[in-house]
């Protein structure tokens, strides 16, 4: 019998709800050649989602394989001084964009990247960094 074909990656926005996912990929990041982290993963996970829920400008997005959370990507929403053509002006800044090692280079981390673009577009972004 044939292997089945890997599963097709899929993007959403996350929430406070995903914070554990969210908490376990930042963390695993900051392990990754660095030294061990003081605290537990679960401590970092309770503090981030209460962290996300105070701020509801900062979007994260999760990209999933087989159900599997395997990569991340942050929108930062801020407000930009008014311009006489408008009051509500908005730049984007895309951080912590990572994918595990397992699963890079298989276009995961553009397609994260495509979706905070998307979200900041939406959003009426005037630049995106």
């Amino acid at each position: 019998m044939a292997d089945a074909p890997p599963s097709p990656a899929t993007v959403r926005r996350a929430g406070p709800d995903d914070a554990a996912a969210l908490a376990r990929l930042r963390w695993t990041w900051s392990e990754e050649g660095h030294a061990p982290i003081a605290g537990s993963r679960d401590e970092y996970a309770d503090g981030l989602r209460d962290w996300m829920t105070a701020h509801p400008s900062i979007v994260p997005f999760l990209g999933s394989v087989g159900g599997q959370d395997v990569g991340m990507a942050w929108l930062v929403l801020v407000p930009r001084v008014p311009d006489p053509r408008s009051f509500d002006r908005l730049t984007g800044d895309i951080q912590s964009v990572y994918v595990l090692p397992d699963h890079r280079d298989a276009g995961l981390g553009a397609r994260l990247v495509d979706a905070a673009l998307a979200h900041a577009r939406g959003a009426g972004c005037f630049r995106v960094t």
